[in-house]
């Protein structure tokens, strides 16, 4: 049994899905404009994390500072090898123009 009484609050920070900004590190590849995701952690365990070795080898200049990843697209996009992370691919699926290198 639970006696009742005053339920004490806490804070408790949640780590965002990091994979979910795929779309949004997408435009920025594409267009060769600037996307800032603030508060990306400098350590996590997510594969959404990827993001930053994938997209500097697509061509992006990619960088992490105070806790904002900011991406801008290169003059270029190259190939990508999803291999082990294919659950990040799927943004880039709708407009690869690297058929062959894109792997799932």
């Amino acid at each position: 049994m639970v006696a009742p009484g005053p339920i004490r609050a806490f804070d408790q920070r949640i780590e965002q899905d990091l994979s979910n900004a795929g779309p949004f590190l997408a435009a920025a590849l594409a267009t060769g404009g600037t996307v800032r995701i603030p508060e990306w952690p400098a350590g996590t365990t997510q594969v959404g994390d990827l993001w930053r070795s994938i997209l500097a080898d697509m061509g992006a200049d990619v960088s992490l500072a105070d806790g904002v990843l900011t991406v801008t697209g290169g003059p270029e996009i190259k190939g990508a090898d999803f291999d082990e992370t294919s659950e990040l691919a799927p943004p880039w699926r709708p407009s690869a123009p690297w058929p062959a290198d894109l792997h799932d």
